[in-house]
């Protein structure tokens, strides 16, 4: 199962972490996997290095944390692509991954 948190705080996006395996089929041929990891590295990537905008990433094996220090509105409507991509992936492979919002006031 992939595992995917992020965090709201004062209404914002603040924060996703990504953990596990979708275990949808082996390692090389696991479709779910490809689409989880393709959709976080391009988000991330359009963060930091189209966009410029100030994040901090880390990556570990089977987990990847990604925190946003800004609240810019550009910012705000990536994560909320990446968030609606990853719920239309967990309701197509409810077996496979899982998204978590949590809120939490400032």
């Amino acid at each position: 199962m992939i595992n995917i948190r992020f965090l709201k705080n004062g209404g914002c996006y603040r924060s996703f972490e990504v953990s596990g395996h979708a275990g949808y089929a082996e390692k090389g041929s696991d479709i779910v996997c490809a689409a989880v990891s393709s959709s976080v590295q391009l988000a991330i990537n359009t963060f930091t290095d189209v966009m410029e905008l100030p994040a901090e990433t880390q990556v570990e094996e089977n987990r990847i944390a990604f925190a946003v220090k800004t609240d810019e509105p550009a910012a705000q409507q990536l994560m909320e692509g990446l968030y609606r991509h990853m719920s239309l992936l967990s309701e197509d492979y409810p077996q496979n991954v899982r998204v978590k919002v949590t809120n939490r006031n400032a």
